[in-house]
């Protein structure tokens, strides 16, 4: 008897110290996720910008460390798949048709190549796929206070001489505020704005939807950029309609009920019709069609180009490489222009179609996590980074929206990453 003591008190303490292991690495392997998620967020704003930063230095060193920051800078796809894979394994939280659905997708997204973006596409994906162990709050906590800080030093150096203030000629001159395009800046705006409008949440106040207006106002009569004005318009009005219903229907329950039916629903569906039908209009785009060749002008030529791309390229399962040459960085227009403006065509012509199921699939999951997490804000949000993703190309770009990382994020009932961190410290102490 006292023999089968002895081993079930061996067998315990080795039990104990490999989960006391598991832990540790899991622990290791989410703050290197948050340090990378964190890092990248600031060197993917920052090249958005007019700052000039001399990376290649860093490339060009004959210092290991300075290489090897250089490749966590540009090309962190391997670190990052490491660390997610650590955070699979020991996690102690085995969902194993997230395991697939994330080997799956983690699979594909390695079949690009590099060309046009294509690695910083898979940054952005397996980043979604690491975000599992946090809630999507923790993270847009992090992600936030460093884009507003970034973007305002940018927007305060342009007027202070400290960047480059790209001014363009088109439309009684267009102000880019230290972006590298216009348009860019704009996009900012917007998705400032709605990272802001998740943060605060239910706790928004009725001054604070000014905070919507005004950068509607800067993106018109500064950059003059329509797309980003007219959504940050309709934010402002959604804001203000959510916010007086919300006050209407004081009990929560009514309100969860409200938005679990028809909204709820439709909003889920918001990216696959906002694909659908971009891919719709820029197929049946004719120069005959008069609506459609109004609706082009309108656009600045956007479905004519991506026509072009279609005629020459085709779909194809893999895309291809597709040379593109647009107009920021300098406020003379290259003389061979040719961008494909919305996300979702960038996609499916230059990664092809089974990349952007890939991508539809994360997209839906987010709204399917707003929607089970009753946090309606989030599903409206992502409603309008589906809207700006029709016609502009900055809906998968980390700089700009980290919305898709709701994939794989945690409930916010769910422990969180701090209380795990300061439960094993406490640990660590005791022992």
């Amino acid at each position: 008897m006292n023999k089968i003591k002895k081993i079930e008190i061996k067998n315990k303490k080795v039990y104990l110290v490999l989960e006391s292991m598991r832990k540790t690495l899991c622990t290791v392997a989410n703050m290197l996720y948050l340090v990378m998620f964190a890092v990248l967020t600031a060197r993917t704003f920052l090249s958005t910008t007019e700052f000039n930063i001399p990376w290649r230095v860093l490339a060009q060193s004959d210092n290991v460390w300075h290489q090897t920051a250089y490749m966590l800078l540009f090309s962190p796809q391997i670190v990052l798949a490491v660390i997610v894979i650590f955070q699979y394994v020991f996690s102690g939280n085995y969902n194993w048709k997230e395991y697939i659905l994330a080997l799956i997708m983690g699979f594909l997204m390695f079949r690009i190549t590099d060309a046009n973006g294509g690695s910083s596409l898979l940054a952005y994906v397996l980043l979604a796929l690491g975000a599992r162990n946090f809630s999507f709050r923790t993270l847009m906590r992090i992600y936030f206070p460093i884009a507003v800080g970034i973007a305002l030093v940018t927007v305060a150096g342009s007027q202070l001489g400290w960047v480059e203030n790209l001014v363009y000629a088109a439309r009684e001159g267009r102000t880019s505020f230290g972006f590298i395009y216009p348009t860019d800046c704009a996009a900012h705006f917007l998705f400032l704005g709605l990272g802001y409008w998740y943060i605060r949440g239910k706790k928004l106040h009725y001054p604070e939807i000014l905070v919507f207006f005004s950068l509607g106002l800067a993106a018109w009569f500064g950059c003059k950029g329509r797309f980003s004005t007219v959504l940050l318009m309709l934010v402002t009005v959604s804001a203000f309609i959510y916010l007086s219903f919300l006050k209407r229907v004081k009990n929560p329950q009514r309100w969860d009920q409200i938005w679990s039916g028809i909204p709820s629903k439709v909003l889920i569906l918001m990216p696959l019709l906002c694909n659908l039908g971009v891919h719709i209009v820029s197929i049946c785009y004719s120069v005959d069609n008069k609506f459609l060749t109004w609706f082009d002008s309108v656009l600045n030529g956007r479905l004519s180009l991506v026509k072009k791309g279609i005629e020459i390229y085709g779909f194809r399962l893999w895309g291809r490489n597709i040379p593109m040459t647009g107009g920021g960085g300098g406020v003379n227009m290259p003389s061979k222009y040719y961008y494909i403006d919305s996300s979702y065509m960038q996609v499916s012509l230059l990664y092809g179609l089974i990349i952007l199921a890939v991508v539809l699939v994360l997209f839906t999951m987010a709204c399917l996590y707003a929607r089970r997490e009753k946090d309606w804000i989030l599903l409206l949000v992502l409603s309008f980074v589906a809207l700006h993703g029709l016609f502009e190309h900055h809906a998968f770009q980390l700089a700009y929206s980290p919305f898709l990382f709701a994939a794989f994020a945690k409930g916010e009932q769910a422990h969180g990453f701090g209380k795990r961190v300061k439960m094993f410290l406490k640990k660590t102490e005791q022992s």
